[in-house]
């Protein structure tokens, strides 16, 4: 803003201010003064802002934004000793701390073969001795709260790094890997900074995913970075609980370094407030909570006591959940239903404002040891959406629904009925009664507590029998393998099969009226099937002549049948032409499969079903390949692809896109220095192989524009051809190739002359490519030999 004040007066046309902030804007104004109070306009401002000093400490660095300041360095690439050799990273991004939220947090995700990300804090004086480094860290499964779903990769790292040289020369601090990770609701991680006294230090957070590529997707967060004052009362970390049940719970926390002279105090609550009041003492490092409500969250915090009030700050609050609630023998819980008798079905209805229901469940009311197949049948007519359901049964008879080991059944989402499903019983269940709980979740694919209400229905105390295993059991079958007209059924063999096994493989669930095929093989494959096409295989033991176990059934669907260029060996030739509407390919990745050619080695977005094309690189050494609509009406697939020089087997990818195309999210690279003649290979796939469609694919080069070649001069007959095709143009031709739709070369004639005749004779019947070379244009035809 113009200044209302006299500035600093300097009879000199230049000025040094001193005593600036770093990483500060500031504006400079000027006007000359005449003397006498007479001063002229302000001119200005001009605007710099200073570079990035050390900052002092003790810092607290909460991440309310990313990055905090210009200061702070999201890199990647390089080593220990180079550190990062590129200005720019995308790795670590803002989100919510453990994926709780989506801001206040950093994150980096470890899946990408190769990613080597650097997230680095300012340059930071460390004073003298007693300083250290704090900070909150946690893993989770890709966007999820919960623990990671699949093992680390052992050369999968997050190391945690200072530097006393700027950017370069770094040394590990601590190393979180496959067998040293945070938990997923978060850790604290304290790291002594005495070594570094006296010194400018820089802190780096580096994400290093090797060349394993397994199927780990985790998020990585940070939080909460400090440089402080070792507290004079350390607060006790890794605060964790176990053994919940419905009214108890154990805690336990590491004791801390130094000791604290009193012991530690926890406080248990149903809110995750920070306490203002004291907790429980101990002299512990672990605690049993007791006399916990059922169906509730409790929040844990715990701290250490040093004596004359002199108390760490508090660690927390983790959270755990008490389990299900008990059996209610009134009735008297939200939508739950008890029934005096086992079997039978229950109507549902008046679930919760919105819904309408009049469907049932039904269970049967025994289990059998051993093999123990129980069918639970859903029928809905639900209103606003899918329906999902849990089964739990009470094994060791505590009363206690243990979600870890007693839920015996848990349904993705699905529609209206009916559904059926598998219960196993463990291995050394007593025969007997247990209880048993259902509870459907309406809108929910994951239900996970029967006490939850009000979209969700309870059936409680539900006996259910466990008896002894029958004379003649039947084989338990697996489908594998699948494609689109095969499929290999599998079932282990079952010991009281003297005489094998009956089969009927058809199109109908119900179990077969009448007897099946025989066989003593514990294998089935099955062939000459259709696509896109639901068959169940029904098969029982035949124990002796005229005994035979019940039926038992698997289904299975077949695939899509693979279009015809489905491999690289198959593709499809693409006639080149001036521009991408010259000659469009239409294509359908519906049914493709993942080829054998290797994972592209740039241009993410690759999980299989790609589909192969060749085109052959014109006189002029460039060549622009896209895809677009199709012109039978296909649009919008998000595809990518990728190009390769090379044969099957030995290809060498050269380059690649994504969504470089100016229309949606299709892809569009043009190539140059090609060798004219050669031949190119592209592997079209959709990003993440998630949907499938119809989609354009075309190679062009503008030197086959019609400025260059005069079709109107140009005569090729007879097509289809038999024996000789005959070609004429107003200029000489020097040279013919005629290429078939596997892109390979099958004639080359060299030739000087208007006139030209080529001797297709010996080819087999079907389509090819014939390029024409006139100068330096290469002029392309469809032929059919007949």
């Amino acid at each position: 803003t113009t200044p209302v004040v006299n500035g600093t007066g300097i009879l000199t046309s230049f000025a040094q201010p001193t005593g600036l902030a770093s990483n500060t804007t500031y504006y400079i104004f000027v006007r000359s003064d005449c003397g006498a109070g007479i001063y002229s306009t302000w001119a200005g401002p001009v605007s710099f802002t200073t570079t990035c000093g050390a900052f002092p400490v003790p810092l607290l660095e909460n991440f309310t934004t990313f990055l905090p300041s210009v200061c702070w360095f999201n890199r990647t690439g390089g080593d220990l000793t180079t550190g990062p050799t590129s200005l720019t990273g995308s790795g670590w991004v803002a989100d919510g701390f453990a994926n709780a939220g989506t801001t206040g947090a950093v994150r980096n995700e470890i899946f990408t073969t190769g990613a080597n990300d650097w997230f680095i804090s300012p340059t930071l004086t460390i004073p003298t001795t007693g300083y250290e480094l704090k900070f909150d860290a946690a893993a989770t499964q890709f966007a999820s709260v919960n623990s990671p779903t699949n093992a680390w990769e052992a050369d999968d790292t997050i190391e945690v790094l200072v530097s006393t040289t700027g950017l370069t020369n770094w040394t590990p601090l601590f190393t979180y890997n496959d067998v040293n990770q945070p938990s997923n609701a978060g850790s604290p991680n304290i790291i002594d900074l005495d070594a570094y006294s006296g010194q400018n230090i820089r802190i780096a957070f580096r994400a290093v995913e090797g060349a394993t590529n397994g199927a780990a997707d985790i998020d990585f967060s940070i939080d909460n970075f400090q440089i402080r004052l070792t507290p004079t009362c350390v607060e006790p970390l890794n605060l964790v609980y176990s053994s919940v049940t419905t009214s108890s719970a154990n805690i336990s926390w590491d004791p801390t370094t130094p000791s604290p002279t009193t012991g530690y105090e926890y406080f248990v609550s149903t809110s995750n407030t920070v306490p203002v009041t004291a907790g429980t003492a101990t002299t512990s490092t672990f605690a049993a909570l007791s006399g916990l409500l059922p169906n509730t969250t409790y929040y844990v915090f715990v701290r250490s006591d040093c004596s004359a009030g002199d108390f760490s700050s508090w660690t927390g609050p983790i959270s755990f959940y008490t389990g299900y609630c008990l059996p209610s023998s009134t009735g008297t819980a939200s939508y739950v239903n008890n029934f005096s008798t086992t079997g039978g079905s229950q109507n549902i209805s008046n679930l919760a404002s919105g819904f309408t229901a009049g469907g049932y469940l039904n269970a049967s009311s025994q289990f059998v040891e051993g093999y123990a197949t129980s069918s639970f049948n859903f029928n809905s007519d639900i209103v606003g959406g899918t329906v999902g359901f849990s089964i739990w049964i009470d094994w060791n008879n505590d009363l206690v629904f243990n979600n870890a080991t007693e839920k015996v059944y848990n349904t993705t989402a699905y529609s209206n009925g009916p559904f059926s499903g598998t219960i196993t019983i463990p291995v050394g269940t007593a025969l007997g009664n247990y209880r048993m709980r259902i509870a459907t979740d309406f809108n929910s694919s994951n239900p996970s507590n029967p006490c939850a209400a009000p979209t969700r229905a309870e059936f409680e105390d539900y006996t259910v029998s466990v008896i002894a295993q029958p004379a003649c059991v039947p084989p338990s079958a697996s489908a594998s393998g699948v494609t689109d007209v095969t499929a290999n059924i599998n079932w282990a063999s079952v010991p009281s099969a003297i005489l094998g096994y009956e089969y009927v493989l058809d199109n109908v669930a119900t179990d077969p009226v009448g007897s099946g095929t025989a066989t003593m093989a514990i294998t089935y494959p099955a062939s000459g099937l259709n696509q896109l096409t639901t068959y169940y295989f029904h098969i029982r033991s035949v124990c002796s002549v005229g005994t035979y176990s019940t039926w038992n059934t698997t289904s299975f669907t077949t695939l899509t049948t693979p279009p015809v260029n489905d491999n690289c060996a198959s593709a499809t030739a693409l006639t080149v032409g001036a521009t991408f509407s010259s000659n469009i390919t239409d294509g359908n990745n519906a049914g493709a499969t993942s080829g054998s050619e290797g994972v592209p080695a740039t241009c993410f977005g690759y999980s299989g079903g790609d589909i192969w094309y060749s085109a052959l690189v014109p006189a002029s050494g460039t060549l622009t390949i896209e895809t677009g609509n199709s012109t039978l009406g296909a649009t919008g697939l998000d595809t990518v692809f990728t190009i390769y020089t090379g044969t099957c087997g030995a290809l060498t990818q050269i380059n690649c896109d994504d969504d470089g195309a100016a229309t949606g999210s299709y892809s569009l690279k043009a190539l140059t220095g090609l060798t004219p003649g050669s031949t190119l290979l592209i592997r079209v796939y959709q990003y993440g192989n998630n949907s499938t469609g119809g989609f354009g694919i075309s190679a062009y080069d503008a030197s086959l524009s019609a400025a260059s070649f005069d079709t109107s001069s140009f005569v090729a007959y007879p097509n289809p051809v038999k024996d000789v095709l005959n070609l004429s143009y107003k200029t000489a031709i020097s040279n013919v190739k005629v290429i078939n739709l596997l892109g390979q070369e099958v004639l080359n004639t060299k030739a000087n002359s208007n006139d030209v005749q080529v001797n297709m004779s010996a080819l087999t019947a079907g389509a090819y490519i014939v390029n024409i070379t006139v100068e330096d244009t290469v002029h392309t035809i469809k032929v059919i030999k007949e």
